[in-house]
C-alpha cells in the first residue's frame, strides 16, 4: 500500500512542479491600468501605453 501512496505522491509532486514552471515562463498579460505599462505615465482609460515607442519597448522586453 505504501508503494502506491509513494508513487501517487511522486506523480503529484512532479506534475505540480511542471505546472509551476509552465506558469513562470508565460509571457505577462498587458492589462490596462490607467498608466502606461512601460513608463507609468497616465493614459486614457482602456489604453495600455502612451505611444508606440513605449508599446514596442514593453513588447520587446516581454517577448511579445
Amino acid at each position: 500500500m505504501a508503494d502506491d501512496v509513494d508513487t501517487t505522491s511522486d506523480r503529484i509532486e512532479t506534475e505540480t512542479r511542471r505546472r509551476i514552471e509552465a506558469i513562470q515562463h508565460e509571457a505577462p498579460i498587458a492589462i490596462p491600468t490607467g498608466h502606461c505599462l512601460e513608463c507609468d505615465e497616465p493614459v486614457p482609460s482602456g489604453n495600455r501605453w502612451c505611444g508606440p515607442e513605449c508599446r514596442d519597448m514593453w513588447c520587446a522586453r516581454n517577448d511579445q
